[in-house]
């Protein structure tokens, strides 16, 4: 009996012992357990934080992008307001240079009749200072030599500066009615014209007006009445210029130009003629062809009228003085 007893108590004692030794293990693993939590739980708090400031950065971005996007918008409106007031400022220019070049044919036209004029009147001017002395000349020979034959007015051939005139007159009415046509043009496509061109002094100095071209014979386009719009005028001296802009009408009339032909003293021929005035009837003939000729050739040739003026009256003191000798010639034999 007491044998099994220490039997039961050895065997009793390993079972307590490996329990034991089991608890241990049972309490290490616990402890290392405890402790693996611990440290998890410490990495999942800083996974927090992290993550709450992550979120807080996300909220920040998507702040600065609602903010961009607005910018944007923006941005986009004033891009196409700026492209809209650029297309205007296009199309303003294309008004602009459409204009610009108006007035630059209108000016150079202007110019032009301005340059013809003046050569008119110079040679108007001219014509009269070569007639007067013409007329002085012809009257020192009707003087010295008794008779002068009547020329036939039939066959009367126009003179260099007469020529000169009549092209120059030709070259101003052109110019009249391009500039006629150019403010008919103007005037149908309703372009405004400021005053700072000063173009109605010209032709109102001119006597230009719609009636010219309906004397000439040309279709005339009536304008369709508009309002025109108000513009920053300059002082003008024109005291009937009450509006901003130029009216048209009534500005086109053509400008008579007068041709003054030298008046000519002519003595009849006699009925009754001697010896001498025939011979000197025979010697003007020939001193009227020689001219014709010399006349021909100048017309041939292109030289100034004043020119040619000066040679007519060289021609004419060059005969008086052929007068004068055959004068004299004949009164030595008597």
């Amino acid at each position: 009996d007491h044998q099994q007893q220490t039997y039961v108590t050895k065997h009793d004692l390993n079972l307590l012992h490996k329990k034991i030794i089991a608890t241990d293990l049972i309490v290490q693993k616990y402890q290392d357990a405890n402790k693996a939590l611990l440290r998890l739980q410490n990495e999942n708090e800083d996974l927090k934080q992290q993550i709450e400031q992550i979120t807080n950065e996300c909220c920040i971005f998507g702040k600065q992008v609602t903010e961009c996007t607005q910018e944007f918008d923006n941005l986009k409106e004033q891009l196409e307001i700026s492209n809209s007031e650029k297309r205007e400022l296009h199309q303003q220019l294309r008004l602009l240079q459409d204009e610009n070049t108006n007035n630059y044919h209108e000016i150079m036209v202007l110019k032009q009749y301005e340059s013809l004029k003046d050569t008119n009147d110079q040679l108007s001017k001219t014509v009269d200072r070569q007639q007067k002395q013409i007329a002085k000349l012809q009257l020192q020979v009707q003087r010295k030599s008794p008779i002068i034959y009547k020329a036939n007015k039939d066959k009367k051939e126009p003179s260099e500066t007469d020529i000169a005139l009549t092209n120059s007159q030709k070259s101003v009415r052109e110019l009249k009615l391009a500039l006629a046509r150019l403010m008919n043009f103007i005037q149908t496509s309703q372009i405004e014209i400021p005053t700072a061109l000063h173009i109605r002094p010209v032709l109102k100095a001119h006597d230009i007006n719609d009636d010219f071209l309906e004397i000439e014979g040309e279709f005339i386009r009536k304008p369709v009445k508009k309002v025109s719009k108000p513009v920053i005028s300059q002082t003008d001296d024109d005291d009937d210029d009450n509006g901003d802009f130029i009216d048209i009408r009534h500005t086109i009339e053509p400008q008579p130009v007068n041709i003054t032909n030298s008046s000519i003293d002519i003595i009849e021929k006699p009925s009754k003629t001697s010896s001498r005035q025939e011979q000197k009837k025979k010697e003007i003939q020939k001193r009227k062809s020689t001219k014709k000729n010399r006349r021909q050739k100048d017309l041939s040739t292109t030289e100034k009228p004043s020119t040619k003026l000066d040679d007519l009256a060289n021609e004419l003191e060059i005969a008086l003085s052929q007068s004068d000798q055959q004068q004299q010639q004949q009164n030595i034999p008597q």
